[in-house]
């Protein structure tokens, strides 16, 4: 019965998406007077004082991105793979072959099984994680589970080999929202094709994992992509906003970076007292460390910056906006660079219509 229950809500939140996404994209091709007009429209009354269609946007619409986006998400991922099949249908037919054997010429022959050395090494070095599992069992395990990695691999580099021999055009086009970078500390060239922002807490974990994801991107693209970070300190973190304050005072001396890599290296070291220690080891001047750290301006920056988090819908740390596409959480490399590749591939084709968000304005619009 749970199982469906929990199909049944499913359904009904896809429904609303959907629906969502199709009455804002009509929305945006609407002209100014027809938005005016809808703007105005009364869909409340409460005590006959009547609440307008702009009101109930300007309160739903960060919620309303974060559920186009996990719709765009999921589109994206079904026509994946249905293009992924179809490149394999066509390419099997180009041979004279049917999928199955494609595959089995392709991939199959293609991969070396894992050898019982393989297997043991594994093992032995995983013995205990098997607990009162027979070491047979265990063996037969890892041993299927290293084969279908392997054809994983060996199916993905195929793909891939289809997919420079083809051309494939996406014209779906994810939701995008306009976020604004302030003066908030950069890397990255000013000419990057892809920008990321960043809202992040200094005593998250997860941030401090995606941190080290995020450099690796960095030094993946180094003349392609600039990261700007903006805090975001959680509540429940009782040393984040101190640690915010120290980065925002490294900034001033043009040493945030060090300050960054220095607080999310060693997260448990984040008392007022340990943080006057990474400043020293940052090189910053103690004295105006101390002074900027007591400062309720430091305060504000990093308000500012939370401020505009809860503008743009976020509820958790990391969020990140690649080019105004939301990533939510830890999330793995690979996610990082299939947007990245895809932008810097489309952003010369951005004459496609593409559906963006002003958080704000509160509005949504069809950019060219």
């Amino acid at each position: 019965m749970r199982t469906v229950r929990i199909g049944l809500l499913l359904v009904t939140v896809v429904s609303v998406v959907a629906h969502t996404a199709d009455s804002q994209t009509a929305l945006a091709t609407k002209t100014p007077a027809q938005r005016s007009e809808n703007s105005s429209q009364i869909v409340a009354t409460v005590g006959g004082d009547p609440i307008t269609r702009d009101e109930l946007e300007k309160v739903a619409a960060k919620r309303l991105f974060r559920l186009a986006a996990e719709e765009y998400n999921v589109r994206r991922a079904a026509l994946q793979e249905i293009i992924n099949d179809r490149l394999m249908s066509l390419a099997a037919a180009r041979e004279n072959l049917a999928v199955e054997d494609f595959l089995k010429r392709e991939v199959d022959t293609k991969i070396t099984l894992p050898t019982d050395e393989e297997v043991r090494l594994v093992y032995d070095g995983a013995r205990q994680q098997f607990g009162s599992v027979p070491e047979e069992v265990a063996l037969a395990q890892i041993r299927t589970s290293l084969a279908t990695r392997r054809t994983g691999q060996r199916k993905a580099e195929l793909l891939q080999e289809l997919y420079r021999a083809s051309h494939v055009d996406i014209a779906l086009q994810p939701p995008r929202l306009t976020v604004s970078v302030g003066n908030s500390p950069a890397i990255g060239p000013t000419t990057a094709k892809v920008t990321i922002v960043e809202f992040s807490d200094f005593e998250c974990p997860f941030c401090a994992r995606a941190a080290t994801t995020v450099r690796t991107v960095l030094a993946k693209y180094p003349n392609d992509v600039r990261l700007v970070y903006r805090h975001f300190p959680l509540p429940m973190h009782r040393n984040a906003l101190n640690a915010a304050k120290a980065a925002v005072c490294a900034a001033k001396e043009a040493k945030f970076w060090q300050m960054h890599d220095l607080l999310f290296s060693n997260q448990s070291k984040l008392s007022p007292e340990d943080l006057r220690t990474s400043a020293r080891n940052a090189g910053l001047d103690l004295t105006l460390f101390d002074s900027c750290f007591k400062s309720s301006d430091t305060e504000a920056t990093i308000g500012a910056d939370h401020d505009a988090g809860d503008s743009y819908g976020i509820v958790g740390t990391p969020a990140f906006f690649i080019n105004g596409r939301l990533v939510n959480g830890n999330a793995a490399l690979t996610t990082f660079t299939s947007i990245i590749d895809e932008e810097l591939q489309n952003g010369a084709r951005r004459s496609l219509k593409t559906v963006s968000f002003d958080a704000d304005a509160s509005v949504w619009s069809a950019a060219n």
